[in-house]
């Protein structure tokens, strides 16, 4: 349920395996070097998501708003609108 990936000096594109994680509650991958954008393919069961510190970019993806239990997002520091 917790995937805590921070501080890693990971870097490339989110792998798109964070989808089949449904039953992921709390997603720590902040400072780090991910440079894509946010996926809209995490699981609906999704409360927290720190993803600061990256390289990500574009638009917060439109499926967020399916994520009805997510308490908190933060991207600061990121190329994120």
């Amino acid at each position: 349920q917790i995937l805590e990936l921070d501080s890693n000096q990971f870097s490339g594109s989110l792998p798109r395996q964070l989808g089949g994680l449904t039953q992921l509650r709390f997603l720590q991958i902040h400072d780090n070097g991910f440079s894509s954008s946010l996926p809209g393919y995490l699981g609906n069961e999704i409360v927290y998501i720190n993803a600061a510190s990256n390289n990500l970019t574009g638009e917060i993806p439109t499926e967020f708003a399916n994520f009805t239990k997510l308490k908190q997002l933060t991207l600061t520091d990121n190329e994120i609108f």
